[in-house]
């Protein structure tokens, strides 16, 4: 994307240039605080974070927890394109504007904004990093926790306003951009989730046998309650001494110093094991050394993190797999062993459901669950002798190293693409870029190169690659809707690939236009129908009808299709299974829908004449417009059902 064609200097402390044209004004010229109290015990409960923006809590009538007050009588009401303001966290990025009508803590603020200005455009600008700093300079308070953002202050702060044809051009582009890698970013979390599930099953396949052989019992037996086979291991305190992390928050933390394992990284990047010699852990000063020799870490210890947002969490733990000094963090607890054993072995068990299910049983709370050191001294471990603990090890090490350095993977694309979105709203809402005739889409595909496609699950013998990953959806289809009355035609093989994309990933790549609707021309002579037919996965019927049908392998590929993506897609494709006029419906639908994707690829607003303008100026549409499917009423219905399926973002 270009700059402007002219700048003028501001007197903003975090921007130093805006395009000449751009206004620099107080925000109390923009935007008032309004209060309205709630006189009912009842309302559309919304909360703000710095992550989700305004959100509706997910229980709507719970008074405990979230929120404690007695009553919702005088929480203040909130109106769609409001600005809510957490006072006390406004410095983190906790405020935004809400899409919904409803109710907050009165230790909120809430702000309404002129004529002249599209509140989303706001609620870009407000929570990118230089503006949560500027907020944070002006908030009052002796520590970081205590900081608040006053009203009064927050309308005294300066800020930025372009036109307002430029701010709804701005908030159009970035709301196609954003949501495009939001996308992206929640599929590969969804991968992330196929792989964690596949790896605890082998973990469970592999561990929860075996310590049934360890204590004599039968493989009748193996079928029993998993609690009456726990009973035959020693109490977690008899193994374990337990210790405590530093008492510190995120501000002590630092890019140098003594590296640090916090809770957080023990939910998110380094469970399981940390290696302060190849992870990457933020650090603390060396004077701890001296005040909390306590929290120092050994080679083999682990470490739990003492809280958990939800009950999947609880139990997560890493161990440190190195002998360089490393201290545990905050809201962390310390599991020393008091004898020697195999860390590694010790580790699969902590992730196994034999062990998780003793701990997840115990823990309570509401917005958060906490473990306690009880918790942990009561449950109960099953130690085998040491040449089988290395056996169960290196049999698990061969399962599960290929899916961690996939996870890894994984996690540094969604850095790589949560690292570009930042950069690209703040470039884009401070003017540093002008999205007139921008190319982001270029930009968002050349992440996307970066961010290679690999294997969700881990084979043992084979990888496959994309066009493999074709060949196996198609014949998952064809498995799905492919009959000997009614074979899975070749319009089928282009229209039905396209809405399981679109459905799983947000995006269907490699469509072109074509006289039938959008058709990738690889799925038909390099990958999924070769590979399908080859692998005898699928297999040319001709009866009445000509297409395809399920062949002898349909089996394994539907395996590693359930793997790779689970049930939901195919329950989900099933919808088109009996629709009238099924081909003439499914051409409208697939049509439009990629027209609506161009459209918001360039920052065009999604209407029934914009979408006839695109297929006037495409060759190999511009014919469709004479058909009675494409009319006028039929592109606005096909609109809808767009949105339905896929979302209106």
């Amino acid at each position: 994307m270009n700059p402007y064609p002219k700048y003028k200097t501001t007197n903003i402390p975090w921007l130093q240039k805006v395009p000449e044209g751009w206004d620099i004004t107080r925000i109390k010229h923009i935007c008032s605080e309004i209060i309205e109290l709630n006189e009912q015990d009842e309302g559309n409960l919304l909360s703000v974070s710095q992550y989700t923006g305004v959100t509706e809590k997910k229980n709507k009538t719970d008074k405990v927890g979230m929120h404690e007050a007695e009553s919702l009588i005088g929480y203040k009401k909130v109106k769609k394109d409001n600005l809510v303001m957490n006072i006390m966290l406004a410095w983190n990025g906790s405020l935004g504007i809400s899409q919904f009508d409803g109710i907050v803590s009165p230790a909120y603020a809430i702000f309404k904004f002129s004529d002249n200005c599209n509140p989303w455009f706001f609620h870009y600008l407000f929570r990118t990093l230089e503006v949560t700093n500027y907020f944070k300079a002006y908030s009052t308070g002796v520590v970081e926790s205590r900081l608040r953002l006053y009203p009064y202050i927050f309308l005294s702060l300066s800020t930025i306003k372009p036109s307002l044809i430029e701010q709804n051009k701005i908030v159009r582009f970035l709301d196609v951009k954003v949501s495009a890698i939001d996308r992206l970013i929640e599929a590969k979390r969804r991968r992330i989730e196929l792989l964690k599930e596949w790896k605890r099953a082998a973990i469970n396949e592999e561990f929860c046998p075996q310590i049934t052989h360890i204590n004599a019992y039968s493989i009748r037996e193996n079928q029993r309650n998993l609690r009456t086979k726990i009973e035959e291991g020693v109490r977690f305190r008899t193994l374990f001494s337990l210790g405590k992390g530093l008492n510190i928050t995120k501000a002590d933390l630092k890019d140098e110093g003594i590296p640090c394992v916090n809770y957080g990284e023990i939910h998110s990047k380094y469970g399981f094991e940390v290696n302060p010699e190849t992870h990457r852990l933020r650090c603390v000063d060396e004077n701890y050394f001296e005040t909390n020799p306590q929290s120092l870490l050994n080679n083999g210890d682990f470490v739990f993190a003492d809280t958990s947002e939800d009950i999947a969490g609880s139990g997560n733990f890493t161990f440190l797999n190195s002998s360089k000094t490393t201290f545990a963090g905050y809201h962390t607890i310390i599991a020393r062993p008091k004898q020697k054993m195999n860390s590694r072995f010790v580790a699969y068990l902590f992730d196994s459901d034999y062990y998780r299910e003793q701990i997840q049983k115990e823990v309570s709370g509401v917005k958060v669950f906490s473990i306690t050191r009880s918790i942990l001294n009561d449950t109960i471990i099953s130690l085998p002798a040491e040449n089988i603990q290395q056996q169960i090890v290196k049999k698990l090490d061969a399962k599960c190293s290929k899916a961690d350095n996939l996870l890894a993977k994984l996690q540094d694309e969604i850095s790589l693409f949560t690292e570009y979105k930042t950069r690209l709203i703040n470039d884009v809402v401070t003017g540093k870029v002008d999205v007139q005739n921008s190319v982001a889409t270029s930009v968002i595909k050349s992440v996307v190169t970066q961010a290679q496609v690999i294997d969700i699950v881990p084979k043992q013998s084979k990888s496959h690659s994309k066009g493999y990953e074709d060949a196996v959806i198609l014949a998952a289809l064809v498995n799905a809707f492919g009959t000997e009355q009614h074979p899975f035609t070749a319009f089928d093989c282009q229209k039905f690939p396209y809405l399981l994309h679109r459905q799983i990933e947000g995006v269907a790549a490699n469509y072109n236009k074509f006289a039938a609707g959008p058709y990738n021309p690889e799925l038909k002579y390099k990958t999924a129908r070769p590979i399908a037919l080859k692998k005898k996965y699928v297999k040319e019927y001709l009866g009445q009808y000509k297409g395809f049908v399920a062949d002898k392998n349909a089996p394994e590929a539907m395996k590693y299709f359930t793997e790779w993506y689970g049930n939901e897609p195919l329950e989900w494709i099933k919808q088109f299974r009996f629709i009238k006029n099924r081909k003439n419906e499914l051409e409208l639908l697939t049509t439009v829908d990629m027209a609506i994707v161009e459209l918001r690829e360039n920052s065009r607003l999604v209407t029934m004449l914009s979408v006839k303008d695109l297929k006037k100026k495409s060759p190999a549409w511009k014919d469709k417009l004479a058909r009675q499917i494409f009319s006028d009423d039929n592109i606005e219905r096909a609109i809808k059902w767009s949105y339905k399926l896929f979302g209106n973002n």
